[in-house]
This record gives structure tokens, C-alpha cells and sequence, in this order.
């Protein structure tokens, strides 16, 4: 993943998140690095839909999503 991530292969790095976030049955962790990976990729509007999908499904993270939601949006 972190190869991925460092070569900017950001389509390879979603798609492992994406089967990790299977594999882990929607885990917080799993999701929010997804969400991350969406974000880095430039794909705000799916990182923020998987932040809301998150917090619906989890709603004790919500906290912790609104700052990542906050650096999501001041990110460039």
C-alpha cells in the first residue's frame, strides 16, 4: 500500500483499500484510509462520501471524521 502510494499509483493503491475494507468488514481504520487514498487521488467528492458512509455506519468516529473531513477540504 505504501508503495502505492509513494509512486502516486493512486487507482492501484484505491483498489487494495477498496478489497481492505471488504476483507475488514467496513473497519473505521480500513475506511478512513480509503477515504484518504480517494483524497489524494483528487477524488474529494468520493473521499467525503466515504467519510459520511463511515460515520453513518460508526457513529462514534464522527469526531474524528469531521477533522478529517476539515483536512480534506483545506488540502489542495
Amino acid at each position: 500500500v505504501l508503495a502505492y502510494f509513494q509512486a502516486k499509483q493512486y487507482d492501484d493503491l484505491i483498489q487494495v483499500l477498496q478489497l481492505q475494507v471488504t476483507m475488514q468488514n467496513g473497519a473505521p481504520s480500513a475506511r478512513f484510509r480509503l477515504a484518504a487514498a480517494y483524497s489524494a487521488a483528487g477524488r474529494k467528492a468520493d473521499a467525503m462520501r466515504e467519510i459520511e458512509s463511515l460515520v453513518k455506519a460508526h457513529p462514534e468516529v464522527s469526531a474524528q471524521a469531521a477533522q478529517i473531513e476539515k483536512s480534506f477540504s483545506e488540502a489542495k
